[in-house]
């Protein structure tokens, strides 16, 4: 299944963009479960986090993949951890476009 960047196969998920950087999530580690801010999320929802060319379009086709490979690839799913991994997910990104407009901000109040 392809959806955008983004396949799904036997091994897991794979995504790229048109700089040839890639993710690749096992399916082992598709239901890996972490910690974040006193809370249990999936981890690979916040590992994609990491790369600054991941934004609010691959992160909603991220979503659709990661529900069709947890039933494609026969992992556990737990609904509860699925919302509160959206949440945090959301609260991450927030987060980091808070930092880059701060940054974009103090980079040019020097001209005002």
């Amino acid at each position: 299944m392809k959806l955008k960047n983004w396949i799904v196969d036997d091994k897991g998920i794979t995504s790229s963009n048109s700089a040839n950087q890639s993710i690749f999530i096992s399916k082992g580690m598709l239901n890996k479960i972490c910690i974040s801010n006193g809370k249990k999320a999936y981890q690979c929802f916040l590992d994609i986090l990491k790369y600054n060319w991941v934004r609010d379009t691959e992160l909603e086709n991220f979503r659709l993949v990661f529900l069709y490979a947890i039933g494609k690839l026969n992992q556990d799913f737990d609904e509860s951890l699925y919302q509160a991994s959206l949440s945090e997910q959301q609260r991450l990104m927030a987060a980091k476009r808070i930092h880059y407009l701060s940054e974009q901000s103090s980079a040019t109040s020097w001209w005002s």
